[in-house]
């Protein structure tokens, strides 16, 4: 299952589907690249870093390599070493903004929230028109307390994502797009709720539902692997009928919470079935 918590894996799914993936390997060995990318797809990371270290080989002052290397390290959580790789990319080429993005992701997971906040506002400066590193620095915001901020970079990833979509052809920057809507929305749903702004909190959790639905579609659903799914934790459905409640929309309210046992015994039929698989 694809599963978004609210901890480590909501900022992780946010920066690690970003739309700069595809370009690292661009003069190097096309057999190493195409394998790369499908160790990536597989979530077979150790082979990835594998395949990597052998790209690496052929051209050890490649900054784009580094940034794969440093991308594999932030997936298998040595955040140290995604650091070391992001530091000796951004010598190469002090405006890498995957190196930025990478090493933002590893000092986030290792609680070091300023410099990460850094490196993303660095990306920001890059690639303006990048949601993503707008969507990661409003998580971020949002863990150190500063409501505000964290809904004007949620605003922002949303507003750049709908200004500038993926190209209908590149389906996985499409999926990768609406999942990190589907989050935005969530989270700034829940923001809206906190400063007891409930009309704007159900706007929301709706537009994230909305892109979850999306996201199920048998045509999306490919993509996901099979017997995956896409869900958010808090769940939107639990957000927007907290909401609801609030506005004196019981029945609503009520509809939200039946939605919401429906896809938990969803959720445990398929945990019972891959167990027993």
């Amino acid at each position: 299952m694809f599963a978004l918590t609210r901890g480590r894996q909501v900022l992780l799914s946010i920066v690690l589907l970003s739309y700069a993936s595809n370009a690292a390997f661009a003069n190097q060995d096309a057999e190493l690249h195409k394998q790369y990318d499908e160790l990536i797809r597989k979530q077979d990371y150790r082979d990835a870093l594998a395949t990597v270290d052998k790209a690496l080989a052929l051209n050890p002052k490649q900054g784009a390599i580094l940034d794969r290397r440093a991308e594999c390290y932030n997936l298998l959580q040595q955040y140290d070493k995604a650091i070391a790789d992001s530091d000796a990319a951004l010598v190469l080429n002090s405006s890498d903004y995957t190196a930025y993005q990478n090493r933002a992701n590893a000092f986030s997971h290792l609680g070091k929230t300023k410099p990460a906040i850094a490196d993303y506002t660095k990306q920001t400066s890059l690639q303006p028109k990048n949601p993503q590193p707008y969507a990661a620095r409003a998580y971020l915001f949002e863990n150190f307390g500063k409501k505000q901020p964290a809904i004007d970079d949620y605003t922002k990833a949303i507003d750049l994502y709908r200004a500038h979509p993926p190209a209908a052809q590149d389906e996985t920057a499409r999926l990768n797009g609406l999942m990190m809507l589907a989050n935005a929305f969530n989270r700034r749903g829940s923001l809206w709720s906190e400063s007891n702004q409930f009309g704007r909190a159900v706007d929301d959790y709706s537009e994230s539902i909305k892109q979850i639905d999306t996201l199920k579609a048998p045509s999306t659903f490919k993509t996901l692997k099979a017997g995956g799914a896409f869900s958010l934790s808090p769940s939107p459905y639990a957000g927007r009928a907290a909401a609801y409640e609030k506005l004196g929309k019981h029945e609503l309210a009520l509809a939200d919470h039946k939605k919401l046992d429906e896809l938990k015994k969803l959720d445990g039929k398929n945990f019972r079935r891959k167990a027993n698989q």
